[in-house]
């Protein structure tokens, strides 16, 4: 056990200087990665002649937001406010491989460790120093040199390396200058970059099409996507925009990994440890001081705290104020949507975030009474204003 010990703490101190050269030089790495060079000698060995890697660096500041988000989507959702391992993407690569489906669960941290000083053989080596990497870049370097390093370093195609390299092979033009539409066709095909084509999603699995419609999704919103919410004690009654900010920080760190619980007072107290919701409880959660991956019991939710009591759906809509029926402008931010025995919260756009066990992922968004290209329709009926929000308060 010592020996072990004093070995990992020798191969991190031999990784340190590594990691800090790369911390410090904050300009285009222009050094070949070991993965790079690994598929020019490949490339030699099957006699490709006219073999040669494209790249093209782009500073964190010329990377559309909306690139990153889509990243964390379709890799890492949880990529902001980890520490180097999404233990929920190992939790169920970990399922699946007992049942024999190979499924990935490497955060972007592990993958920016593997292509910047690694090859991606599988050796337990590899794998060791790998880990070793993953904690140092995400002790020295931050989760905005961390994302720039990812950018430009990931393999999107054969012999194409990086962000900027891929948006002039696919579609001729830098990567500033793309659409989020075709963002998102990049963030999708990482998973097997020499194989699909993001101009071709028709021919890709049912995989990557959906998290390509859900980063679509996603990008419409416009989230900052290196934000780390703050998790202050909730109070009520609550500012319509912190509660809205909350609801969706809900949908959008745990809507892909999680599936619904069921309705119920002692159900809702058990699953809730485990991040599930219902319509009702999504918003009570909230309202009674959900803190996100706190480690206080019940992620510091007190039972019917806040004067808020555990009522149902079609109990909600009764106890709210301005009760209507008219559809005809968007409801108000923080307002909430009714169905019977169904809830959701407006957001003041035209849609409504709503937890519903119809949508595999549970927290998802909806467009309100009204088609749109991106988010599926849902009718609602009624619309009021809950009287534990403050709709003045800015």
């Amino acid at each position: 056990m010592i020996i072990a010990l004093v070995s990992a703490v020798l191969l991190l101190a031999l990784l340190v200087p590594v990691v800090q050269v790369w911390r410090w030089r904050k300009g285009p790495i222009t050094a070949l990665t070991p993965h790079m060079r690994r598929r020019l000698r490949e490339a030699a060995a099957d006699g490709r002649r006219d073999f040669a890697l494209q790249r093209e660096w782009v500073d964190f500041a010329q990377i559309p937001p909306a690139l990153i988000l889509a990243l964390e989507i379709a890799e890492d959702n949880r990529f902001p406010v980890h520490h180097g391992y999404n233990f929920g993407s190992l939790k169920r690569a970990v399922i699946l491989l007992v049942r024999r489906i190979v499924s990935g669960g490497s955060s972007i941290t592990n993958q920016t460790a593997r292509n910047a000083f690694l090859t991606l053989r599988r050796h337990y080596w590899r794998k060791l120093a790998e880990v070793g990497y993953t904690l140092l870049i995400e002790l020295f370097w931050g989760k905005r040199r961390i994302a720039e390093v990812y950018v430009n370093v990931i393999e999107t195609g054969d012999g194409v390396f990086g962000m900027g390299a891929a948006a002039r092979h696919y579609f001729g033009r830098s990567l500033s200058e793309l659409t989020p539409d075709e963002l998102c066709r990049l963030a999708v095909i990482l998973p097997s970059p020499r194989k699909y084509d993001p101009r071709r999603l028709e021919a890709m699995p049912d995989t990557p099409r959906r998290l390509y419609a859900v980063a679509r999704r996603a990008c419409a919103l416009g989230r900052d996507p290196l934000a780390r919410m703050t998790w202050t004690p909730a109070r009520v009654p609550m500012a319509a925009a912190d509660f809205i900010q909350r609801l969706l920080w809900i949908h959008d760190f745990y809507a892909t990994e999680y599936r619904l619980g069921g309705i119920g007072r002692r159900s809702f107290r058990n699953l809730l440890i485990r991040y599930h919701f219902d319509c009702s409880g999504l918003i009570k959660a909230v309202l009674w001081g959900w803190r996100g991956l706190s480690r206080r019991r019940n992620c510091g939710v007190r039972y019917r705290s806040n004067g808020v009591p555990d009522v149902n759906a079609d109990t909600m809509i009764e106890m709210c104020d301005g009760v209507s029926e008219d559809f005809s402008e968007p409801p108000a931010a923080g307002e909430i949507c009714w169905l019977p025995r169904h809830v959701g919260v407006s957001l003041g756009r035209g849609l409504v975030i709503e937890a519903t066990p119809k949508w595999l992922g549970g927290v998802q968004i909806s467009s309100c009474n009204r088609d749109s290209e991106l988010f599926p329709r849902r009718d609602w009926q009624r619309h009021g204003r809950l009287p534990w929000i403050d709709y003045e308060q800015r």
